[in-house]
């Protein structure tokens, strides 16, 4: 197919790990599939895969009637959730907390266009792909 940073259009997402959700994960994807409004509040604690449920729940709902997603977090949760993110094969764009992204920042984007990074300042949303927007960027 294209490469990522032509799309204009949400790929088709899977998980390429081919995991299995745990039951409290199934449980919560279903409940969030099910819900009566499109709002919900996701609280379980740390490390019992809420990216997961959340990358499940997108991937089940169908992400064609969405412009773009975005996701906040501090820039400490990046590896574990840009890994689930590249795992489920979504594009996404990252925008760090500093106008210009540094070196290191920069090691986040991979050649294919699949991951990209921009500085706080001159990022605006692109279609059909996920935002990860580190929390100092909202300020």
């Amino acid at each position: 197919g294209a490469p990522c940073n032509s799309r204009q259009k949400w790929p088709s997402v899977a998980d390429r790990l081919k995991r299995d959700l745990m039951p409290h994960q199934a449980e919560a994807v279903r409940r969030l599939l099910t819900a009566p409004t499109p709002h919900a509040f996701l609280h379980i604690k740390v490390g019992l895969g809420k990216t997961l449920i959340v990358l499940t729940w997108l991937q089940q709902r169908g992400l064609q009637d969405l412009e773009f997603v975005l996701y906040t977090m501090p820039q400490s949760a990046f590896d574990s959730v840009l890994f689930e993110l590249r795992a489920m094969q979504f594009p996404v764009d990252i925008v760090v907390g500093k106008k210009t992204p540094s070196a290191e920042d920069k090691a986040w984007a991979t050649g294919d266009g699949c991951v990209a990074v921009f500085g706080a300042g001159t990022w605006r949303p692109r279609p059909a792909r996920v935002t990860v927007v580190e929390h100092d960027s909202l300020r």
